[in-house]
């Protein structure tokens, strides 16, 4: 499964593409410019199946490869260690199912200046 990782340059980014990678996922690190919303952009017009997303200031464990898309379900968000925030948070990791694709490719554009994009289309 492709993994993207979305990085401002966080000092944990390398630590990240390195958990996802020995975990088998195929790692594909987004960086630069200011704007999430660019990188969201990009990765939705890349992907091709379901995928993970996540903040270079994640560090995964095994228990990344338990999350599952039910058949009613576009996107999964489990809570995680925040090393930013040192703390347990929803965010850092999304699973987002190939379903998904077609309306995130369809609105983003109207999401690309929201303080939050990924919020506003989740």
């Amino acid at each position: 499964m492709k993994a993207w990782v979305t990085s401002i340059g966080e000092p944990t980014t390398d630590l990240c593409v390195w958990s996802l990678e020995r975990q088998g996922f195929d790692v594909e690190l987004v960086k630069g410019g200011d704007r999430l919303s660019d990188k969201l952009e990009y990765i939705y017009n890349e992907a091709k199946d379901t995928f993970l997303r996540v903040d270079a200031d994640t560090i995964v464990n095994r228990k990344v490869k338990l999350l599952e898309l039910t058949d009613n379900t576009w996107w999964v968000q489990p809570q995680t260690f925040d090393w930013w925030k040192q703390d347990v948070t929803y965010g850092g990791v999304q699973l987002i199912g190939k379903k998904a694709l077609p309306a995130l490719r369809r609105n983003i554009a109207d999401h690309l200046d929201a303080e939050r994009p990924e919020t506003e289309m989740s």
